[in-house]
């Protein structure tokens, strides 16, 4: 569907399926997404964790492997978003205890940067 927009503003990413991580730039912000299973849990300062460990600063992280969505915001107007399973509710997520329906995020980053 995205091919035929042909929107100069939509952009796919044609990746082979075996990056650890993807880092984008947009409008001035730095993204950076990754599938969580070496980042898990819900603690407080875990995106300054991620940073630190990571040697590297970016506004917002976006990772999988929760089985649910949530987003949680920090300081410097940073942000988490857990992107939860694309297929939804299956026998491994009923095993974990996890019986979301399938999720998915859309983040629009505008033209001066504001993030909606």
């Amino acid at each position: 569907m995205v091919r035929l927009i042909n929107s100069e503003r939509i952009k796919l990413l044609d990746l082979d399926g075996t990056e650890d991580e993807i880092n984008l730039e947009i409008n001035s912000k730095k993204l950076k997404f990754t599938h969580g299973h070496n980042e898990w849990g819900r603690k407080k300062d875990k995106i300054k964790d991620f940073i630190s460990m990571s040697q590297e600063f970016f506004d917002i992280w976006v990772h999988g492997h929760l089985h649910n969505f949530y987003q949680q915001e920090d300081d410097h107007s940073r942000m988490i978003v857990g992107v939860g399973c694309l297929q939804g509710r299956n026998n491994y997520a009923k095993g974990l205890g996890c019986a979301t329906d399938a999720s998915q995020a859309l983040i629009v980053v505008r033209e001066d940067g504001e993030v909606l």
